[in-house]
């Protein structure tokens, strides 16, 4: 039986969006390419937090909006020794403004690393701040130890904050700033990562590269004197203001990819 003209035209027209149409399922299958794009300077620190890895960081998706998590920096030295650091935060700038006496104010806005949507269609662009998981894990148990005894000598009647200075409760966590010290003179290699939730991802991480010197490891150690000021400021002056908050030294070596 002949087909008819319209019949003819209709089956024209159906056909002429089948390559769309097949466009529309392949993008719908496919695994979504994330990128991710350090800057060409990294922020890297102890303090009583730990080996701190600060970067900031371009994401990008390239098929449709992706929820991730779960972002790390995989950091090898060249001896072979290897950390993995995990995403605990970012730092976003929302404005600069100037107050009435001229003087540039920066307002930023701080997140917890809980989840980032990524669109195609946006380039998010934030300072992550990165931690050694395995180091909060190890001192949890002596800070846990210092703060119970901390709260036994409220209830003393004795010198609260020399009686918890001179602890070994106290001296014990000194001791584990200056033993678990990782940083080291030397190259270093950095490779990001970053899970989704529901569903599959492609990256393929690119090796990015920074050196520290023995003066910069000798920069980072000097950090080792302002563990028990910091700690004392925190427990008895910071909630009142009695005494300025010190600080820790910081480096900021330049990161390069690796070809």
């Amino acid at each position: 039986m002949p087909y008819t003209p319209e019949q003819i035209a209709a089956f024209v027209g159906a056909a002429a969006w089948l390559p769309q149409i097949g466009a529309w399922a392949y993008k719908a299958i496919r695994k979504p390419t994330i990128v991710i794009i350090p800057d060409t300077q990294v922020e890297l620190g102890y303090t009583t937090l730990g080996p701190i890895f600060n970067v900031r960081i371009a994401v990008s998706a390239d098929t449709h909006d992706v929820l991730l998590d779960n972002f790390s920096v995989e950091v090898k030295h060249e001896s072979g020794d290897t950390k993995i650091f995990r995403w605990k935060g970012t730092k976003e700038t929302l404005n600069q403004i100037r107050d009435p006496s001229g003087i540039l104010q920066t307002v930023e806005k701080d997140e917890t690393g809980i989840a980032l949507k990524v669109r195609p269609d946006a380039l998010v662009d934030k300072l992550f701040k990165f931690q050694d998981p395995k180091f909060g894990s190890s001192i949890k148990p002596l800070i846990d130890e210092a703060n119970d005894h901390h709260e036994f000598l409220k209830t003393s009647g004795s010198d609260v904050r020399q009686s918890l200075l001179r602890s070994d409760k106290f001296h014990a966590l000194l001791n584990f700033y200056r033993s678990d010290f990782s940083w080291r003179s030397g190259s270093y290699v950095a490779k990001f990562y970053c899970k989704a939730i529901h569903t599959k991802i492609r990256q393929s991480p690119t090796e990015f590269h920074f050196e520290l010197s023995p003066q910069n490891i000798e920069l980072l150690r000097d950090n080792f004197s302002k563990f028990s000021p910091y700690m004392e400021w925190q427990l008895f002056d910071a909630r009142e203001k009695l005494a300025p908050e010190p600080i820790f030294n910081w480096l900021y070596p330049v990161l390069t990819r690796r070809e």
